[in-house]
């Protein structure tokens, strides 16, 4: 891993690409209205950090065991992007896997719909009233946009009406692509080939549509935050996103949570994403785990392995204690 390059300040880019897959999938295959106060899932509390994980001492993965009953569910955090050298997978999360009698995603990729996707894009993706993205971004980071630009070869034309996430995640990805961090070797897409080859059935918690409109809801004086964010900090994108990816080969889960909700929380825009995008998603997936447990548990019992962002399983609002909340017995490998 590349680490010569000094981090100031992580973009609220890099957070999301442990929250959310289809922030990768949509822009790899294809190429705006506020959420009212009523619409959001409020934290009770002041979020705190955690400064302790099931079985921390001794886990060394993104991997957590949850029994209760006759049920058994594991829980792998992925970062939904990666290298070749994540492959072969511990032999932890593969015997886990291959035993299990259905593969839990945050979306199932053989349900996409691309060319449902590509039409939302092209009718949802876009600015109001046919302004462009010079009317929102301050002539430097316009001019910095308009550098990256010129780098990988993208007219101006194609992006000026875009949404600011979508253009951020447009450039984020082809910085990736250049150090050769590639989608298709994310852990989820991994082991949705594999279910699928080895006949495991596999279920989305989210449609592609529902994923891509978390991220197109946001307010947009967020989304303007969030790429303006990214545009000063650009040339470190790529480096930053090597770090994310050292942290979750290494199973460093305290680094994960200051990298992805530390500085969220200290700033108003960070902290819509955190609700919007980890929090609320996680009460929702608890619904639908529990209703699964539920059923598994009327047939005396199954496997279910689970692969959600890494973001999901870190900070205070976090997937693993909500489940420990509701009776789970959780092991951190």
């Amino acid at each position: 891993m590349n680490n010569t390059l000094v981090r100031k300040k992580i973009p609220m880019l890099i957070k999301r690409l442990v929250f959310i897959s289809m922030i990768i999938s949509c822009i790899t295959f294809t190429s705006c209205v506020s959420l009212s106060p009523e619409s959001v899932v409020q934290t009770t509390t002041e979020p705190v950090l955690k400064d302790s994980y099931p079985g921390e001492k001794d886990g060394k993965l993104f991997l957590w065991k949850l029994t209760q009953g006759p049920v058994t569910m594991h829980i792998l955090g992925s970062v939904h992007l990666g290298e070749a050298d994540f492959y072969p997978l511990d032999n932890k999360i593969t015997q886990a896997f291959v035993n299990s009698d259905v593969l839990v995603a945050e979306v199932n990729y053989f349900e996409i719909n691309m060319l449902e996707v590509q039409s939302y894009m092209q009718t949802e993706g876009g600015l109001d009233d046919n302004s462009v993205i010079d009317d929102y971004l301050p002539p430097e980071e316009m001019e910095i946009l308009h550098g990256i630009l010129n780098h990988y070869g993208i007219p101006y034309e194609t992006v000026k009406h875009l949404k600011p996430w979508l253009i951020e995640t447009t450039i984020a990805l082809m910085s990736m692509m250049e150090l050769n961090i590639d989608p298709s070797f994310g852990i989820d897409i991994h082991l949705s080939n594999e279910a699928r080859q080895a006949g495991i059935d596999i279920f989305g918690l989210e449609t592609g549509i529902e994923q891509i409109e978390f991220l197109n809801t946001i307010p947009l004086d967020v989304q303007v935050y969030s790429l303006m964010e990214t545009l000063r900090d650009f040339e470190s994108v790529a480096v930053q996103i090597e770090e994310l990816i050292s942290y979750w080969q290494s199973g460093d889960v305290q680094s994960m949570e200051d990298l992805i909700a530390g500085e969220l929380f200290s700033i108003p825009q960070g902290k819509v994403y955190y609700q919007e995008l980890l929090v609320n998603r996680n009460i929702n997936w608890m619904d639908v785990l529990l209703s699964m447990c539920s059923e598994f548990e009327k047939m005396n019992g199954g496997n279910i392995f689970i692969v959600v962002g890494s973001g999901h399983l870190v900070g205070p609002d976090n997937l693993i204690d909500l489940l420990r909340s509701k009776g789970f017995e959780a092991l951190r490998y």
